[in-house]
């Protein structure tokens, strides 16, 4: 998947950056996780400072569109996203045989 940053806005009231951009990709859509990764590498930063808002994908096309906000800190981030939305981001463990 590549990677292009289009737009960061500073929001220093909210203390996150907002972020867009475009990634391509062959096949499948990327995961949340994975555009998660990709996003963090781009930014360098640790990925539990990016909470993914949007993954618009092009009808007929290889490529999306992300929103994400990148935060300063964790602190900051609990205070102000939602409590689900962290969650939501983060890949659930698959189910082990016999349970």
């Amino acid at each position: 998947m590549d990677l292009k940053i289009i737009k960061q806005t500073e929001v220093p009231f909210l203390s996150r950056k907002e972020v867009e951009a475009d990634a391509g990709f062959q096949g499948v859509i990327p995961s949340r996780v994975d555009v998660k990764k990709a996003l963090a590498k781009a930014l360098a930063c640790d990925e539990k400072l990016i909470v993914l808002k949007r993954i618009d994908n092009r009808f007929s096309s290889n490529s999306v569109r992300i929103t994400a906000f990148q935060y300063i800190s964790e602190e900051d981030m609990k205070n102000i996203e939602p409590r689900g939305a962290p969650v939501k981001a983060e890949a659930k463990e698959p189910a082990k045989e016999g349970e």
